[in-house]
């Protein structure tokens, strides 16, 4: 994984970068000898639990991430032909590695102000963020220590800058200040397609409100950036010697499992077999008329707002949707998420089998001449709270926060739907 903290930068480089307007205020960051301190304490923990190299960053160097990353996502933008416009998803996540042949569909090149913003904050290891409709961008600083900056003659490199404010005061655009009169922008075509030059370009700083000036004590470890990485191809694979630990004959619609399961203690790996048909009797297009198979549930689902949970829908089409659990920062349980495309559908018997590693939990299905076929593969964060999921294609549909339980049970239920299922079985390694 390339690594996305810089190692050593020169301080003289990222002072250049540092003032922007004016001197510092009692905004600023803390003092170098406070930081080198914390970079000092950070190391040495690093050292005692044998944690890759990594030193939390200065101030300086957090400013000289984010003026990198802001110079790769502006012409990147205008490289590949980005309309500004309300775009659905944060692009910082499909759009990470920033590497054309991996893009998202051209009709989806959208940008706007604070998605340049989300984009350049995540690519720094801010990547905390929802996938779907951005953040608010005001909250979130507040909730990661950015300390406020409330006047224009105070402004310096880094900052997140709001400005043209409405009548009740709210602003209207928001930008990242690259130093004086400097910005990166996506806020119009004019300045994403170059019109107004290459970024950062000049342009004053009119209608100020005030500015947010990240901190790196706040900052996420780099290594929170691994999720967003493939899976390594030989995890959660379907062991061919697994122990079966559970099993149950045919039943018509919901079934509850009495068995439970922690990756990582009792088993390293668990699987959850079953042969599944599923159809509606009535022809409707809503994706929670279907069977649900899930992973990680909780005991009890007594409403809406209990953790835990990963599961999918299936139905006679060919087609699987995505469920992440329920709770204030997921998706409610009649909401996808995501949707993948299946190569036969459910009107007739075909093979489930759901892998549980801890990290990785990765649904398969077969089709009716036995053919192994991976539908998605969902990489878990316990310590940091995220989740990716990816398609057979390896391309990330749905990345966010994780309202996901450490333990938990498999499940089958019906909603809406016929559901038989037959050889149902739990096995472990």
């Amino acid at each position: 994984m390339k690594k996305i903290i810089l190692k050593c930068v020169c301080l003289l480089c990222a002072m250049s970068l540092f003032s922007c307007m004016g001197n510092q205020t009692e905004t600023s960051a803390p003092e170098s000898d406070t930081a080198s301190a914390e970079t000092a304490q950070d190391t040495a923990a690093s050292d005692n639990n044998d944690v890759a190299e990594w030193k939390r960053p200065t101030y300086e160097e957090l400013v000289e991430i984010m003026m990198r990353e802001g110079k790769i996502v502006a012409d990147f933008i205008r490289d590949n032909d980005f309309i500004y416009g309300h775009a659905i998803i944060n692009p910082a996540v499909n759009w990470r590695t920033l590497d054309p042949k991996d893009a998202i569909k051209p009709e989806e090149r959208i940008v706007a102000c604070d998605r340049l913003v989300n984009w350049v904050m995540f690519r720094s290891g801010f990547i905390d963020q929802d996938y779907y409709f951005g953040i608010n961008l005001e909250d979130y600083f507040n909730e990661h220590g950015f300390q406020k900056v409330r006047s224009v003659n105070d402004l310096q490199a880094g900052d997140i800058v709001f400005v043209n404010p409405d009548a009740n005061g709210v602003p209207g655009h928001v930008f990242i200040c690259a130093g004086k009169n400097l910005r990166y922008d996506g806020g119009s075509d004019a300045r994403i397609n170059g019109s107004k030059g290459p970024q950062p370009f000049n342009e004053p700083v009119n209608n100020f409100v005030r500015a947010y000036r990240p901190s790196p004590d706040f900052m996420p470890h780099p290594s929170m950036l691994e999720i967003y990485e493939p899976a390594d191809e030989s995890s959660a694979k379907i062991s061919e010697n697994a122990t079966n630990i559970f099993e149950s004959g045919e039943k018509d619609g919901t079934l509850t499992i009495s068995k439970s399961y922690e990756p990582g203690k009792e088993y390293g790996q668990y699987e959850f077999h079953l042969n599944l048909t599923s159809y509606s009797e009535v022809n409707d297009d809503s994706p929670w008329k279907a069977s649900f198979v899930g992973a990680r549930l909780p005991e009890r689902r007594k409403n809406a707002t209990e953790p835990g949970g990963i599961f999918i829908a299936l139905r006679g089409e060919n087609e699987a949707c995505l469920y992440v659990g329920c709770g204030a920062k997921a998706k409610i349980w009649n909401e996808p998420v995501a949707s993948v495309k299946l190569p036969e559908n459910f009107k007739t018997a075909h093979k489930i089998v759901v892998v549980d590693t801890g990290d990785v939990i990765k649904y398969y299905m077969y089709t009716a001449l036995g053919e192994e076929i991976l539908i998605c593969t969902i990489r878990v964060s316990a310590e940091y709270d995220q989740i990716v999921v990816r398609n057979s294609d390896n391309n990330i549909i749905y990345a966010g926060t994780a309202v996901v339980n450490d333990s938990g049970y498999f499940g089958v239920w019906s909603h809406g739907a016929k559901t038989i299922t037959s050889d149902i079985a739990i096995k472990a390694k």
